[in-house]
């Protein structure tokens, strides 16, 4: 879970589940995942102990210092078939 004042993913004081997609020695790269717009990858609640309603994926990717990245509380991995899903999008593949 990241601060949208981390990830610059809105203006609201929220924190939001992100899905690192890439690591750098100074930045990673998360997917930030929103309940309130709409996106290609739907991912219930189900998919992850971090999500508490439906929400959505897109190919939005934001950067974020490493070190507030590895500070974040870990939910672990994304439920399949979510995670391929967001990684192929994040890879430019078609969905």
């Amino acid at each position: 879970m990241l601060h949208d004042s981390d990830t610059r993913a809105s203006r609201k004081d929220v924190w939001r589940p992100c899905m690192v997609i890439a690591v750098t020695s100074t930045v990673a790269i998360v997917a930030p995942r929103s309940a309130s717009v709409a996106g290609p990858v739907t991912t219930p609640p189900e998919a992850s102990s971090a999500f508490n309603k439906d929400g959505h994926f897109s190919r939005w990717r934001r950067p974020v210092a490493l070190p507030v990245a590895e500070a974040a509380e870990n939910h672990g991995q994304l439920a399949e078939p979510y995670l391929g899903e967001v990684l192929t999008l994040a890879g430019g593949g078609p969905r």
